[in-house]
């Protein structure tokens, strides 16, 4: 017989596999009114950057993507990117390259990739 409770049971299963915890789409669950209204007008300016300026003059697609790792294009607001990812590391002038990458590899394992 299937009750309500087993019924929430298996409910509770699935969202825990379609959404974990730890997943971008549970912490934007976590949002305030004003973090979620930044987060959807990012998004709804980077479609529109994408769609403005992803094929470049000669017809080549990605031109989106190497512009916003040259600077340009909508920016993630930082209180936003900081409740989604964590805080990005801070790399000193004394750091090694390896130091660097270190700090890089933590803050990916940490916040990008769980």
């Amino acid at each position: 017989m299937t009750t309500i409770a087993s019924i929430k049971k298996q409910l509770a299963a699935l969202l825990a596999v379609v959404k974990p915890a730890h997943s971008l789409a549970a912490k934007l669950d976590t949002f305030n009114e004003d973090d979620r209204a930044r987060y959807d007008l990012y998004s709804e300016r980077l479609s529109a950057f994408i769609a403005r300026n992803d094929v470049d003059s000669e017809g080549n697609a990605g031109n989106a993507y190497a512009m916003t790792l040259r600077g340009y294009g909508p920016r993630l607001p930082e209180t936003v990117s900081k409740a989604l990812f964590g805080k990005t590391p801070e790399i000193v002038k004394t750091d090694t390259d390896d130091d660097a990458a270190c700090k890089w590899m933590e803050y990916l394992n940490d916040a990008v990739l769980r």
